[in-house]
């Protein structure tokens, strides 16, 4: 039962949830296969759902506040360039009324670095053939 004022309303109830938009979205590359996304948790969201992709792959996941709030959501990704969306989720008894997701892009990590240069000749094969030359 509802109640407002004089008015009476009777019958099954119905929740609508209008979750806050997620603010202060990062993401890091914590190496060439892993990232950390973090954000300002979204009220009254209870799941967010954050999807990744770098054109070819990606994923997604859903991350609840205990896992957020625990410490840092890691997902893994490729070296090249990647887009991450984040969305919150209502809870699955509830009407929503859709939030704009948040958008981060996650740069491709840095080129590996050459491989070393071969060692030179060593120092004394210079003097050893001139002394060698010798008359």
């Amino acid at each position: 039962m509802s109640l407002r004022g004089e008015r009476a309303v009777s019958g099954p109830s119905l929740v609508i949830e209008h979750p806050a938009p997620i603010t202060e979205l990062a993401v890091r590359r914590l190496g060439a296969d892993r990232a950390e996304v973090r954000f300002a948790w979204p009220e009254p969201a209870v799941l967010v759902r954050v999807a990744w992709s770098d054109g070819t792959r990606g994923g997604e996941r859903r991350v609840p506040r205990s896992a957020l709030l625990a410490g840092r959501v890691e997902i893994p990704v490729s070296a090249e360039e990647c887009a991450l969306t984040a969305v919150p989720l209502p809870r699955p008894d509830a009407v929503a009324i859709d939030t704009a997701p948040a958008h981060a892009v996650l740069p491709a990590a840095p080129p590996p670095p050459p491989p070393p240069l071969p060692p030179g000749p060593p120092w004394w094969r210079g003097w050893w053939h001139r002394w060698r030359q010798r008359p």
